[in-house]
């Protein structure tokens, strides 16, 4: 693997985390953000992640919206709106998927913690 690949991917990535509350934040974007086509990156994606940058985004996503369940008592419809996503129902989803339950029911099991716990989330 060679360290352009990373480095795009890792570029990538930054770029992601940092507009992660955008509603419109999209791969052609990233893509362009990193001076790739849309096919490069999503290439580079599999290789080095073995996901796809839509995955990224939607994991990014999931992984802030756990810190605000434990570290807020934002709704879970303001988390949703923090985080760009086109509604509730999409955050429930994407949610429901990665972690098995809906938001609501992991806030209940994860009460807020130590700034270090929430943290590491990320």
């Amino acid at each position: 693997m060679s360290k352009d690949m990373t480095k795009i991917v890792e570029l990538a990535r930054q770029y992601i985390r940092a507009n992660v509350s955008r509603s419109n934040l999209n791969v052609k974007q990233i893509a362009a953000h990193c001076g790739v086509s849309r096919r490069v990156l999503e290439r580079r994606f599999r290789e080095v992640l073995s996901r796809s940058p839509l995955e990224e985004i939607v994991d990014v996503k999931i992984r802030c919206a756990k810190v605000m369940l434990q570290g807020t008592k934002l709704s879970i419809a303001e988390i949703s709106r923090e985080l760009g996503f086109a509604d509730v129902k999409s955050l429930r989803f994407h949610f429901q998927t990665s972690e098995g339950m809906p938001p609501g029911q992991w806030r209940n099991k994860h009460p807020a913690s130590t700034d270090k716990a929430v943290m590491s989330i990320l």
